[in-house]
């Protein structure tokens, strides 16, 4: 985001929260510290001393680190010494502003405020601040803007009193005041070109078409081949095997339950039939115990397309949806759409599951018509990120060698009469096989990984052998995260987050430059804002 804005602090109690947080975190080791006599002896004889100075440090560098800001558009947070993480929060998208007071804000007259959002991460937490700032932000971000102010369109046509929403732009925020600043220069991967027009693309998502989706008997067989049911039956038998020719067990069929996970798939797709309506859309499935959900068009969050390795392999992908409604309990949300279609055919389901009158009469459809996400145009995350990606997993696969090794040279200690050829140095030629197989895995999930801004929806892949591709409506999100650890830092990179109100996990771009990084993040609240959600989601 646009580091002009006028950044505030806490108010300085909240020095004295972090010492009282830290010191409760570090209380065994300050206990053992200062009353274990053999710790105040001898290289470590002033840790006493040295480990509450150090939490007491920590404390004001934690401090300082912390600031916000509150503009037209948004509620910034920033936080964090290692990890570093900005949070932004659209106004229109708050959901609850709310006061409160813990044990060490009462004694010194403080209130923290809490400001929250309907995303599984959205949430900003303001401690401490004086009672008379923490009032005025409150009256502040209550006093929501009225839809049609600042730029701001509601949800729905004419007919439910409001306006047309305008259309998100491609390339650029249409107010130059808005949140942050748009870069100079376009940014990779925002945009996609078509030869469509803009007539030509509402005609075709105006177009009604009744849309069925029927799970057929050979798509039931290849729905259970995925990489997760066969891992698992694979297990199973392995284990099976071992049990009875190694342990003479009495039960092999218990030992082979996982065999029963791939038919447990097959049989709860029994029947399945998907439909879409107008304005909402329809699953029925089930053998033993039916089940039918319903959803709403306007509470689809995001799209996902699941592609695992194997069902990739017979040219298959599975379709599924996430909504939001803060009436259902998670068991009853809707999910899976189709489970079996054409390889990269999901794109053909999109435009029907956008509702006209929550997006503006067509106005999305007809912009997906019009930029359809290709998936060849998705721009790759940084190539530095290679590095990064293949030291975390060379240390991951590392570790048990070392393991081995010690083990190796504790067993060679103890008996000398071991052989020259089990020496403790042997799992050592593992090493190289652990690297270059980092560096491989590395390769492949900087591979897969890319992101597009396509009109008003935001693609991102990710995955390494098991795919993932989602589909967000732009117009959904609830905040937008920047993180950078202090590996990614060194590199001069960032992982953007966008979080909506699925109440799943977020949605990651990660490893991007940061100039990248911060302009997509300011795009996507831009345009975020420009779409009032009556309800927040």
């Amino acid at each position: 985001m646009n580091d002009d804005l006028n950044w505030q602090r806490l108010h300085p109690v909240t020095v004295i929260r972090e010492l009282l947080g830290l010191a409760w975190n570090f209380v065994g080791a300050i206990a053992v510290s200062g009353f274990a006599p053999s710790m105040n002896a001898g290289p470590l004889g002033g840790l006493e001393t040295l480990l509450p100075a150090g939490v007491v440090a920590l404390g004001f560098v934690r401090y300082l680190f912390t600031t916000y800001a509150v503009t037209d558009d948004a509620v910034l947070y920033r936080r964090g010494v290692v990890v570093r993480q900005r949070t932004v929060l659209p106004r229109p998208r708050i959901q609850n502003v709310s006061i409160g007071a813990d044990l060490v804000a009462r004694v010194f007259s403080m209130q923290t405020l809490t400001i929250s959002s309907a995303g599984s991460e959205g949430e900003i937490e303001l401690a401490v601040l004086s009672k008379e700032t923490a009032r005025t932000l409150l009256a502040e971000l209550t006093a929501h803007v009225q839809p049609g102010a600042a730029g701001q369109q509601e949800v729905g046509g004419p007919e439910k009193g409001g306006p047309h929403p305008v259309g998100p732009p491609l390339t650029g925020p249409a107010d130059p005041a808005a949140v942050g600043s748009a870069p100079s220069a376009p940014i990779p991967g925002i945009g996609a070109p078509t030869d469509m027009s803009a007539d030509d693309a509402a005609v075709i998502a105006q177009t009604p078409r009744t849309v069925r989706y029927q799970l057929s008997t050979r798509d039931h067989l290849l729905f259970a081949f995925s990489s997760k049911t066969v891992a698992v039956a694979a297990v199973s038998v392995v284990v099976a095997v071992v049990m009875i020719g190694f342990f003479d067990s009495a039960l092999p069929i218990f030992w082979m339950i996982g065999l029963v996970v791939p038919v447990i798939a097959v049989l709860d797709l029994f029947g399945f039939v998907f439909e879409v309506e107008p304005r909402r859309v329809r699953v029925s499935h089930g053998l033993f115990s039916t089940q039918e959900k319903w959803a709403q068009k306007r509470r689809i969050q995001l799209v996902e397309v699941r592609r695992p390795w194997i069902r990739s392999q017979l040219g298959r992908e599975t379709l599924a949806v996430a909504t939001a409604d803060v009436t259902e309990s998670r068991s009853t949300r809707f999910d899976l759409c189709a489970p079996l279609i054409a390889h990269r055919s999901w794109i053909d389901y999109l435009p029907d599951l956008v509702d006209p009158d929550a997006e503006g009469d067509d106005d999305a459809a007809a912009a997906i018509v019009a930029h359809p996400v290709d998936e060849t145009l998705l721009q790759s995350v940084s190539r530095v990120s290679i590095r990064r990606r293949a030291i975390r997993t060379a240390v991951v696969g590392l570790i048990p060698v070392a393991g081995l090794t010690i083990g190796a040279a504790s067993t060679q200690a103890a008996d000398a009469d071991l052989p020259i050829d089990v020496a403790w140095w042997w799992p050592l030629v593992l090493v190289p096989i652990v690297v270059a197989g980092a560096v491989a895995l590395a390769r492949r999930s900087w591979s897969v990984d890319g992101w597009l801004l396509s009109g008003p929806v935001l693609a991102v892949r990710r995955g390494r052998f098991d795919e993932t591709l989602r589909v967000v409506w732009v117009s959904k999100v609830q905040g937008v995260f920047l993180r950078s650890t202090l590996f990614q830092r060194r590199l001069g990179l960032a992982s953007v987050v966008i979080d909506t109100a699925n109440l799943g996990s977020a949605t990651v771009i990660p490893d991007l430059p940061v100039a990248t990084a911060q302009g997509l993040a300011d795009e996507l609240v831009t345009m975020a804002n420009r779409v009032w959600l009556v309800d927040g989601v």
